[in-house]
């Protein structure tokens, strides 16, 4: 049976570029047009439509399905193509999304009439598996019982696997899952089987289980007990767990007579106990591996590696020595050296390791021009990265590759040499733009224009960008916005936040309106301060912005800026609306102690005991004893001010001039 790569609604593919956005709306609309749906009767899908279908499918996400589609997604309709087990997957998953389980059934009925293998269930299993939906794996397990399907050890394997590699609520679901099997089916497990079930244990941290595993299987000579240490190692390196695969390998070289590893997993090992918490255990595993076997080439540049990133450059150079005596270095022992030179901040050491690089004739590849130009941003030196460029392009058959543009970028950014990096662009690559063309590489180019005060050519740029259907992030908009802020061009950097900003798609954050905020107040246009304040609040209350994850950063700035500039515009109403607005939001004392202090001075300014004493009051239990005694004072003097000592004291029954201030 044929197959294809199979799209799941939370993979890329949910997020097509924007040259095939206008594609998938002509495709729809085709479909609308095409295709007569009456829900009462079956319809019968041509090979053209079931292709339509699937590309909607798509092209969306399952829970926001078109009204207009949902009748093809029917027991008749779905049952009557020849599907490929990729395309059928998919159709599962938009059917449990919309909780269609009755035909759910029948289509899987349908397609697989009388008695039916597990073969095709095991092959959905592995796609979904990839793609870790769990609520899939499940359901297709009780269609597998309820056709009265004998399952096999791969079924058992991938639904173990799903749901131990799932999200940490469904963990438990391998277990219990396993439990059931065993009860039911009386499977043999093998070594994948215990594997999965050992990185269940371990993210639910039941280290306990894991050792009466692995006790378990130590006296049952019919169990390959090396493997399903080695799958296991490398089930919690590939989930990130690595203080897990660095406690399992040491675990077994306690425990086990022999290393019969292979060197994929000893340095998957290695780079797992790198990266754990106790970097202390590297110096312990390396000498377990040297009493047990001789470490290769590879085993070396790992263990290089490891310490490197451990922060250990002592250990990664000694490792480096005891290897000379071995064997014969090469490129990737220089390029962990080089890296551990810059993870360790030992400039010093580049230089030695390039020279016995040359010593050894070997020549250094795009890996070793990207970790130099690496170093060079951090000690900002441009012409070392020129020469290492310039070098670099006399070296025959050199490729450069993406990330090396995007180093040197950052090196002329951190150097500040933006006129260098516009030029760059420009002129050094135009032959190569396409193989540059990032959000990283935009960004780069849209900071130097913000620098320049040139946003003119940021946005020529960014046309640039967008003309090749890329999708540009509100990090590149606000370097433009800031540009026109920095030209001095308001009114554009307005223009630009309303029509690019916050038209069909919002690339509007909290820093676009602090970044407006900071250049009014600066330029004393206070009233612009407070005109753009209102308008970020009314924006922040509508869904449409209230839900964007970029909107949820704090805004103390925000509410600062404005009391400031209200406080410069003598507006005693603004400034006190201000502050009780501020009492919805989640702010540090610090920061309300600020607003108060506004206030009061705002209070002072226009002899407002009333809202002087009420602040006070409302305060109390809010402010230090330094501030505390500050303010009663500013009190005090305003209400001596006005005479209205009487009403003062009435004001709360005088709570707030018995309170104790110390």
């Amino acid at each position: 049976m044929a197959t294809t790569t199979l799209w799941l609604p939370t993979s890329r593919s949910m997020y097509p570029c924007a040259r095939n956005l206008r594609y998938v709306g002509n495709l729809m609309s085709q479909t609308r047009s095409s295709v007569q749906i009456n829900s009462e009767a079956s319809i019968q899908l041509s090979p053209s439509d079931r292709q339509e279908l699937l590309q909607q499918l798509r092209a969306v996400e399952s829970d926001r399905i078109p009204h207009h589609l949902l009748p093809l997604l029917n027991h008749t309709t779905l049952s009557s193509v020849s599907w490929t087990i990729p395309d059928l997957v998919l159709i599962l998953q938009v059917l449990l999304q919309l909780e269609k389980h009755t035909v759910l059934s029948q289509v899987l009925n349908a397609l697989y009439p009388g008695p039916c293998g597990i073969d095709p269930f095991n092959q959905m299993l592995a796609i979904n598996s990839r793609h870790g939906n769990v609520k899939v794996a499940l359901d297709l397990y009780s269609m597998i019982e309820h056709l009265h399907i004998e399952p096999t050890i791969a079924t058992c394997n991938i639904i173990l696997q799903t749901c131990a590699r799932g999200p940490k609520n469904d963990v438990h679901q391998a277990i219990d899952m396993y439990h059931h099997i065993q009860r039911h089916h009386h499977i043999e497990p093998n070594e994948r089987t215990y594997a999965n079930l050992i990185l269940a244990h371990i993210r639910l941290d039941q280290w306990h289980e894991v050792h009466s595993i692995l006790s378990k299987l130590s006296y049952a000579q019919e169990r390959d007990i090396y493997k399903v240490y080695a799958l296991a190692i490398q089930n919690c390196y590939q989930l990130w767990q690595y203080e897990a695969a660095s406690r399992l390998f040491l675990f077994s070289l306690e425990n086990l007579k022999k290393i019969p590893y292979n060197s994929h997993v000893l340095n998957t090992a290695l780079a797992a106990t790198a990266r754990s918490l106790d970097a202390g255990k590297l110096d312990v595993l390396y000498r377990m591996l040297e009493s047990n076997q001789e470490p290769d080439i590879y085993t070396f540049n790992t263990l290089i590696s490891a310490y490197g990133n451990a922060g250990r450059f002592d250990g990664a150079w000694e490792i480096f020595c005891r290897m000379q005596t071995k064997m014969e270095p090469d490129v990737v022992t220089f390029n962990a050296l080089l890296t551990a030179c810059i993870r360790n901040h030992r400039m010093d050491r580049i230089q030695s390791v390039l020279l016995t690089m040359e010593s050894k004739e070997i020549v250094w590849d795009v890996v070793t021009l990207n970790i130099l130009l690496e170093a060079c941003a951090m000690t900002c030196d441009v012409a070392r990265a020129d020469a290492l460029w310039k070098s670099a392009q006399e070296i025959p058959h050199f490729r450069f590759q993406r990330r090396s543009i995007e180093a040197l970028a950052k090196v002329y950014s951190q150097a500040e040499a933006y006129d260098r990096l516009c030029d760059f662009w420009k002129m050094d690559i135009a032959s190569c733009r396409r193989h540059a063309r990032s959000s990283k590489m935009l960004n780069f180019l849209s900071h130097a224009c913000c620098r320049r005060a040139d946003p003119q050519k940021g946005l020529e740029i960014l046309q640039e960008f967008q003309k090749h259907g890329h999708r540009v992030s509100s990090v590149t908009y606000n370097y433009i916005l800031e540009a026109f802020l920095v030209a001095d061009q308001a009114a554009s950097a307005l223009k630009f936040l309303h029509t690019n900003m916050e038209q069909d798609k919002v690339h509007s954050t909290i820093l676009s309106y602090s970044l407006l905020l900071r250049y009014f107040t600066r330029k004393k246009r206070y009233d612009r301060v407070l005109h753009t304040f209102d308008r970020f609040l009314s924006k922040r209350q509508t869904k449409k912005y209230s839900r964007l994850a970029l909107w949820q950063f704090p805004v103390e700035s925000l509410y600062i800026l404005a009391a400031r500039a209200a406080f410069a515009e003598k507006s005693h109403e603004n400034i006190i609306r201000i502050f009780e607005l501020s009492g919805k939001e989640d702010f540090s004392k610090i920061v309300q102690s600020e607003l108060a202090t506004l206030v009061m001075a705002s209070c002072d300014q226009i002899d407002d005991w009333k809202t002087a004493v009420s602040l006070y009051d409302h305060l109390l239990d809010a402010l230090d004893s330094t501030a505390n005694v500050k303010m009663y004072d500013q009190v005090v003097k305003i209400v001596a001010r006005v005479g209205e000592f009487e009403q003062a004291l009435n004001f709360n029954g005088g709570e707030w001039y018995r309170s104790s201030r110390e």
